[in-house]
């Protein structure tokens, strides 16, 4: 069955509520009146249930059907390349960006650049790309403490990189920022060779800037700067995470 977009089934919280009323997967697939086999797939993430299914979960183990469902997930730009079946060259190629500037952008280090370009490339809305790049930044810590921790019980040297340059944090929006400067969205815009309208969405995270360059020399800011200051409003875009480990 086909993963219904609108929705994340929070298999973790059903597995650990399962077990906390000491129900065995047998147990809980009888009392839904569905084989082991499919609860199995569902609990283990290899399929995702209807939702009238979980909404029969979440009477099972008298849950809220809120705490069995989320959001979706936004894909990270990785994903929304390879989907695109592109290379991280070929992407490169086609945006005119070099291959170690994409690779920084699609791991939420540096914001990317060509931004338009970018998602036109990968046939994706400006509006995806920057969801799937806020991911990235939001979830670059937990990503890299996890490579960390694998470099360490392999035995190998750890590769960590500072997660919270000086001079980044605390950050403020961009339209804050703007005004601080004396700036309107008009003399931005017109500083940017950009629309008003366009200067707008971005400050209200809806896009990414196009050339980070330029935004951080009219904004005055550092580029790490100026990602932090975006993020502000652009994570308030995007959906709550539901991180899940299996047990």
């Amino acid at each position: 069955m086909a993963r219904d977009p609108s929705f994340e089934f929070r298999r973790q919280v059903a597995r650990n509520r399962r077990r906390d009323r000491r129900m065995t997967m047998i147990d809980t697939a009888q009392a839904l009146g569905v084989g082991e086999s499919t609860y199995s797939a569902w609990e283990r993430g290899r399929y995702q249930p209807p939702l009238r299914r979980i909404a029969d979960l979440a009477a099972v183990l008298d849950l809220p059907l809120a705490d069995l469902v989320s959001p979706p997930q936004p894909a990270l730009p990785a994903q929304l390349r390879r989907s695109a079946d592109l290379t991280i060259e070929g992407l490169a190629t086609a945006i005119d960006v070099p291959v170690a500037q994409v690779a920084a952008a699609e791991d939420g280090a540096e914001l990317p650049a060509q931004a338009n370009e970018w998602a036109g490339a990968i046939h994706a809305r400006k509006s995806s790309l920057a969801a799937a790049w806020t991911h990235a930044a939001r979830t670059r810590p937990l990503r890299l403490l996890i490579r960390a921790a694998n470099q360490r019980a392999e035995g190998r040297p750890v590769d960590l990189p500072d997660l919270d340059p000086a001079g980044v944090e605390p950050a403020f929006a961009l339209a804050d920022l703007r005004s601080l400067a004396g700036m309107t969205i008009i003399t931005a815009g017109d500083a940017l060779g950009i629309h008003p309208s366009t200067v707008a969405r971005v400050e209200n995270g809806e896009v990414l800037p196009n050339d980070p360059v330029a935004w951080a020399k009219v904004y005055e800011l550092t580029p790490a700067q100026l990602a932090a200051s975006w993020l502000v409003r652009g994570g308030d875009r995007v959906p709550t995470l539901d991180l899940d480990v299996d047990a």
